[in-house]
C-alpha cells in the first residue's frame, strides 16, 4: 500500500468506516504507512519546539501509540472478550492517528483528538469483532482511567505547589 492510499484509508477510518478499518487491520503492508502517519502527527505536535521538538514528538507519538494500543488490546481481550491480534489493532489505530495531525493547533487540536474515542469503538467492532456495547465499554474504561489519573495528578501537584507557596510565604514573614 502506498502512502497516498494509506492516507485515503486513514480518512475513511476517521469517518467511522469499519470495513476499511478491518481491511487495514488485516493488511500486513499497512504497518509502515501507519507508523509514518503516527510519526508525522507527533512531529506536527512538536513543531513549536523546532527540529528537536519535532523529532521528540515523533518518537513520543510512536512509543505512546504502541503503549496505548497495548492497553486497548489488553482491556478489550481480557475484560470484554475481544478477539484479535495486537498488530492488526495497531495497524488500524495507527491510521486513525491521522487525527493527531491537528494536535499542533492550540485548543482545537485536542478537541479534534476527542473524535478518536468513537473511532476506536468502530475499530474494536471491526477488527476485534466486538459488539458495540463492549467496544464502548472498553474505550470508556480506558478514558475514565486517564481522566481519574489526570485529576489525581492535578490535585497532587496543586497541593504540592500550594504547600510550597505557603512555605515560601511563611519563610518570608520571619
Amino acid at each position: 500500500m502506498d502512502f497516498a492510499g494509506s492516507l485515503k484509508k486513514a480518512v475513511e477510518i476517521v469517518k467511522l468506516n469499519g470495513g476499511v478499518a478491518a481491511e487495514v487491520g488485516a493488511d500486513e503492508q499497512a504497518l509502515q504507512p501507519g507508523l509514518a502517519i503516527v510519526a508525522a502527527g507527533g512531529a506536527l505536535t512538536g513543531i513549536h519546539g523546532g527540529l528537536g521538538g519535532m523529532i521528540g514528538g515523533a518518537i513520543a507519538a510512536l512509543i505512546g501509540t504502541a503503549i496505548g494500543v497495548g492497553i486497548l488490546h489488553l482491556v478489550a481481550t481480557i475484560f470484554f472478550g475481544g478477539k484479535g491480534d495486537y498488530l492488526a489493532l495497531f495497524r488500524a489505530e495507527s491510521h486513525a492517528a491521522l487525527l493527531g495531525w491537528a494536535g499542533f493547533i492550540p485548543f482545537l487540536g485536542p478537541l479534534i483528538g476527542l473524535w478518536h474515542l468513537p473511532v476506536s469503538v468502530t475499530i474494536l467492532q471491526s477488527v476485534y469483532g466486538m459488539p458495540r456495547d463492549k467496544a464502548i465499554a472498553t474505550v470508556a474504561v480506558i478514558a475514565g482511567f486517564f481522566i481519574v489519573l489526570t485529576l489525581v495528578t492535578v490535585v497532587f501537584f496543586g497541593a504540592l505547589i500550594g504547600g510550597f507557596m505557603a512555605g515560601m510565604m511563611g519563610a518570608t514573614r520571619h
